[in-house]
């Protein structure tokens, strides 16, 4: 969502695993405020987050699941990130929902991660079918790996243990 960030993310090694046609950019972002995430930006660019990930679902042979991963601590990611959760399921019921919340770490300086976690776990119980909790750092040295995988230069799973 925010502009600088998306920009920073698809000048980086793992750019081109990402659609930039299909990326909804604001100037700023949520301001580790779920509630904004949620209902300010959710509202705001709902259709435009729907009408992306239609277009992207119908390039689809055979649309089985999402794979949601989202950061709980800060307002975007679990505001909007949550918000978007519920919107899939509610235009896409059928489909399976996957969701990977990444957890802030126990030295995280956001003030408001507590409460932003709590808010945005009620969606992911609500909308999510199925979640796995990711506590550790996800890098982008993780990422790098991960689109190593996709490339089939790895012909098992990623995953550090």
């Amino acid at each position: 969502m925010e502009e600088g960030v998306l920009n920073g993310l698809l000048q980086s090694d793992v750019g081109e695993l990402f659609n930039s046609t299909e990326l909804i950019k604001d100037v700023s972002g949520a301001g580790n405020n779920w509630a904004t995430g949620f209902h300010f930006y959710g509202s705001q660019y709902q259709e435009q987050i729907v009408d992306s990930i239609r277009k992207e679902c119908e390039l689809c042979d055979c649309l089985q699941s999402f794979f949601i991963l989202h950061s709980m601590g800060g307002g975007t990611g679990s505001g909007l990130g949550s918000r978007t959760l519920s919107l899939i399921a509610e235009n896409f019921p059928d489909v399976f929902r996957f969701v990977i919340p990444v957890y802030p770490s126990a030295d995280d300086d956001v003030i408001t991660s507590p409460y932003n976690t709590t808010l945005a776990m009620k969606q992911i119980s609500q909308y999510g079918e199925l979640c796995h909790a990711c506590g550790k750092p996800v890098t982008h040295c993780n990422m790098s790996e991960a689109r190593h995988c996709q490339s089939g230069q790895h012909q098992t799973y990623c995953h550090r243990g």
